[in-house]
């Protein structure tokens, strides 16, 4: 699997499977930013953690990492991805990992505790609304309780196929 990185801060999503952070990191280590950390945000205790090269990275976990110049991060295969995400009464930073849809429909499992919630755009480097929900995206999302976030499915649309005129006698 392979993110494309922006030169500056990125909050992404890891997909890979559990491994160092050393392996995780060799193809863009040249490219991270000297003076800056990259951090693992614990959704559990609402605190970034320093990640180290004896990290274990965590499969669908959201990383902040600063690089020094576009690039793209290639890490291996893809973990497989879960269903849903465990939310805390309070801001939490977590991948979506549901279909393209429309924020009311991704967020119905959850609608009656959501408070507020942010995307994250690299490319731009700034928290935003969003009317649909961006695959694999960060979102900071605030919910008034502490719930199950479950990725729900897109409903197919009935594709148009026109109009059959029928005459009855």
């Amino acid at each position: 699997m392979s993110v494309s990185l922006k030169a500056g801060g990125n909050f992404v999503v890891y997909t890979g499977k559990a491994q160092s952070a050393a392996d995780a990191f060799a193809s863009i280590m040249s490219y991270l930013d000297p003076t800056k950390v990259v951090y693992y945000w614990n959704n559990i205790t609402g605190l970034y953690e320093q990640v180290t090269t004896t990290h274990l990275m965590v499969p669908y976990g959201v990383y902040w990492i600063e690089v020094t110049r576009d690039c793209t991060w290639t890490y291996g295969p893809d973990a497989t991805a879960p269903t849903s995400v465990q939310l805390y009464a309070r801001w939490n930073y977590v991948p979506y990992l549901g279909p393209v849809q429309s924020v009311q429909d991704a967020f119905a499992s959850i609608i009656s505790y959501l408070v507020s919630y942010y995307y994250f755009n690299n490319t731009t480097k700034a928290w935003e609304y969003t009317p649909t929900m961006v695959p694999r995206g960060v979102y900071a999302v605030k919910v008034s309780q502490s719930c199950v976030w479950t990725f729900v499915a897109a409903i197919p649309q009935p594709e148009f196929s026109g109009f059959r005129i029928t005459e009855y006698t």
